[in-house]
């Protein structure tokens, strides 16, 4: 092979099936890095745009938002990185040279953080994409638009309750996270009952059997207030209508959702100014958020006040499509699905 090419994971064109291929190694600007990707995590979003349910721009087409790996080379530009810098980031499934299913990728140099001593490059690669959704699910004007805690928590008072449906999905994981970071007293969250631990390890505080026939009834009992704050993990139509019922009927809340809204005619009327949002977890769209969120979560991570998910390394760039299958069939739960470029 050609020392210009690299080895990646085609999707060829809509919905059609994966293919192993090469591609150029692509070539960073004067503002970016060229980073070799040794870890790379798989996500929902992947599976919705293999199955044919979101468009890229033009194919053939590499996915993977997720990336972890080593600085191969910097722009002239670039003074924050070196050579040799082991980084993570979220990459861009709108330029195939920006992703990760493939040995190497070129990013924006801030919106990229070193990865601390005390994770593995697997579990840098878990943190991306879900943690930067659920950021902005919770911080920016387009979602809950708490303010967002660079200089320590930001919430007190009768607000400091908040309702995460899905606690144990990927973003729900990191919202519980930046719930707490945010100062909330009280993260009440939904899951199966095999992820109570796990979710109460993070920092939430009133778990629930998200299958439960009562569960708003119960969710109600333990908030003991009016819910403002809502952030649907999950977000199939059940558990939106569920955020929307369990919202304050007395004064204004939100909720913030990761799908399209299923709001209609039939949704119980809340009062002026409540508002079901959805929101776009991009690091390269929402940079006024992202740059300085990026220039924190390192430090976040080192000190534990972030927690990576559990991961599984399924293998490599062949053994992606695989996983995507089981993405997409729901059969993954509580960890996040990691492959290796080079094996």
């Amino acid at each position: 092979m050609s020392p210009d090419l690299q080895k990646a994971l085609l999707y060829p064109a809509k919905a059609a099936p994966f293919e192993l291929g090469t591609r150029p190694i692509p070539t960073p600007t004067e503002d970016q890095l060229l980073v070799k990707v040794e870890s790379v995590a798989l996500n929902p979003v992947d599976a919705v745009i293999a199955s044919g349910g979101m468009d890229v721009v033009q194919y053939p087409a590499v996915l993977g938002s997720d990336i972890a790996g080593t600085v191969e080379k910097i722009g002239a530009n670039v003074t924050r990185f070196s050579v040799g810098d082991q980084v993570f980031f979220q990459g861009w499934y709108r330029d195939s040279d920006q992703t990760g299913f493939q040995q190497y990728t070129i990013v924006p140099n801030d919106i990229v953080s070193r990865i601390p001593p005390n994770i593995s490059v697997d579990q840098a690669a878990s943190i991306p994409i879900t943690l930067v959704a659920a950021f902005v699910g919770l911080f920016h004007s387009t979602g809950l638009g708490i303010p967002p805690p660079f200089k320590g928590p930001t919430v007190d008072g009768a607000d400091s309750t908040i309702l995460i449906l899905g606690g144990s999905s990927s973003v729900g994981y990191f919202a519980i996270q930046l719930a707490r970071l945010a100062g909330f007293k009280h993260i009440l969250t939904t899951v199966s009952p095999s992820n109570n631990d796990y979710v109460k390890s993070i920092g939430a505080t009133h778990v629930f059997d998200r299958s439960a026939p009562d569960v708003a009834e119960q969710i109600r009992a333990a908030a003991g207030v009016e819910l403002v704050y809502i952030a649907d993990a999950i977000s199939a139509p059940e558990t939106q209508k569920l955020g929307w019922e369990l919202l304050s009927d007395t004064k204004p809340g939100a909720l913030v959702v990761f799908r399209s809204p299923v709001q209609d005619d039939s949704s119980p009327k809340k009062p002026e100014g409540s508002r079901w949002v959805s929101v776009y977890g991009s690091s390269h769209v929402h940079r006024e958020i992202s740059v300085p969120l990026w220039g924190a979560v390192g430090k976040w991570v080192e000190e534990e006040k972030i927690v990576p998910p559990r991961v599984e390394v399924i293998g490599g760039l062949a053994d992606i499509p695989a996983g995507i299958k089981r993405l997409g069939d729901w059969k993954v739960s509580g960890e996040k699905l990691v492959a290796h470029p080079w094996e």
